[in-house]
């Protein structure tokens, strides 16, 4: 098992191929979504809808081979954030990889603006995908799997997730001593939680303008240098 703190700029499919079987924890992820260009002036997301499901190189990326990638490295659990036409081929290649139990999940955003709401329902939830392996630790007790949290945006970063959420997350599917791995880590929101809980991390980003600047936010969060 690797046990580390660890960031990467790098093409996840490459650092994954070399990864050994169970060789990290668990898996919290959240899948490129689009073409993401920050928010309109009433607080919602803009996403070029044409582009969704694109890697940070307007390449397709390919999300139903990430997922039986996380499935084999990942000795516990793999939690992916995703878009809501990707989740149900998610979740059907989860169970054929062989986890013992699978749930969507749904992230309830209390503070989402109320633009646009004499129009229709208001865009305040997002999906995501997760799957257990038998025996995987489990840090909870009938937890539900409508997680409410209130969104933290970063100016420089669309998709985000707070760390608040990500710390749940770690604190159910990532015992003491063991890993969480990001193979699409962005912000690096995963690094910061899994540090803050004494976890270790193995985060991977393949756009070089986003690893910079997480890696300036996690300093400035945690007011320390990165471990190589």
């Amino acid at each position: 098992m690797i046990v580390l703190e660890k960031t990467v700029c790098a093409d996840c499919f490459e650092e994954m191929a070399a990864m050994p079987d169970n060789s990290v924890y668990c898996t919290i992820t959240d899948f490129p979504y689009g073409d993401c260009s920050g928010y309109n002036e009433g607080g919602l997301r803009k996403i070029n809808r044409d582009a969704a499901d694109k890697d940070a190189d307007g390449s397709e990326f390919d999300y139903i081979r990430a997922t039986k990638e996380l499935c084999r490295i990942s000795k516990g659990s793999v939690f992916i954030f995703c878009g809501q036409i990707q989740a149900s081929d998610i979740l059907r290649t989860m169970r054929e990889c062989g986890m013992n139990m699978t749930r969507i999940v749904v992230w309830e955003k209390p503070n989402v603006s109320p633009m646009n709401g004499q129009y229709g329902f208001l865009s305040t939830i997002e999906v995501a995908v997760f799957g257990r392996k038998s025996g995987a630790y489990w840090g909870g007790h009938c937890e539900h799997c409508v997680l409410v949290h209130k969104t933290e945006p970063l100016d420089w970063h669309p998709t985000a997730k707070p760390i608040p959420l990500l710390k749940k997350l770690v604190a159910l599917m990532c015992p003491e001593g063991e890993t969480v791995f990001d193979c699409c880590a962005g912000s690096f929101g995963t690094a910061v939680a899994a540090h803050e809980m004494g976890r270790g991390y193995y985060c991977i980003e393949k756009n070089p303008e986003f690893y910079e600047k997480a890696l300036d936010y996690y300093k400035e969060r945690l007011g320390q240098q990165l471990l190589f």
